[in-house]
């Protein structure tokens, strides 16, 4: 999918050891969220889960992220 290839060239620059989700998966999800107008992290969280079967169809992401996963720090 395109699209993942995009978000791959993103630099991943969690540690290794601690990283559970691709990078690449959870920015699939942010993008889709907001394309849908979601704008808090709450809602992100019940979007990704009442659209697993969406992301695992399109995107093949079988794993969501947690509510903690989904906060990117700001580097």
């Amino acid at each position: 999918m395109r699209i993942r290839e995009e978000f791959k060239k993103i630099k991943d620059k969690r540690h290794a050891s601690y990283v559970e989700h691709k990078l690449s998966d959870i920015c699939i999800i942010i993008m889709c969220a907001t394309l849908c107008g979601i704008d808090n992290l709450e809602d992100l969280n019940v979007y990704a889960h009442e659209k697993e079967a969406f992301f695992k169809k399109n995107f093949e992401i079988t794993k969501k992220p947690s509510k903690s996963t989904s906060c990117i720090p700001k580097s």
